[in-house]
């Protein structure tokens, strides 16, 4: 959508998937994390974040507020609150991508802080997108 990709990780539920869907793609990256708390340790997707060209990330749920919390822990600051919404946040993340740039929905969390499960957040999230054009 305006020459900004979006992709949909939404079943990556875990910090170790979220670490390699960011990897994976080298376009600088907009990411949406947060969910409800797994009991995880987030100091590796923390770093993660910072290494691998994301320019910012949008923190959503529950978690949202203690990802933050790590990834100023080492520097990172490029951060904003996700809305209440699915169509909030990738509307949030759509002005923050510019072209060549991708929105990675990768939250590293569980979903049912605001959403039925993960399959209900990534079809939200999709739907969204659709949204934009």
């Amino acid at each position: 959508v305006n020459g900004v990709k979006y992709y949909n990780d939404s079943f990556g539920t875990t910090p170790e998937t979220a670490i390699v869907a960011i990897k994976a793609i080298k376009e600088p990256k907009i990411l949406i994390v947060g969910g409800s708390d797994k009991k995880s340790n987030y100091s590796e997707l923390a770093k993660t974040i910072k290494e691998n060209n994301v320019k910012q990330v949008i923190q959503i749920g529950k978690m949202g507020p203690i990802l933050a919390e790590e990834l100023q822990k080492i520097g990172y600051t490029n951060l904003v609150a996700g809305g209440e919404t699915m169509n909030d946040i990738v509307e949030m993340a759509s002005k923050h991508a510019s072209a060549g740039d991708a929105v990675l929905l990768s939250t590293a969390c569980a979903s049912f802080d605001m959403f039925k499960n993960y399959k209900d957040r990534g079809d939200q999230f999709n739907t969204a997108v659709e949204n934009l054009s």
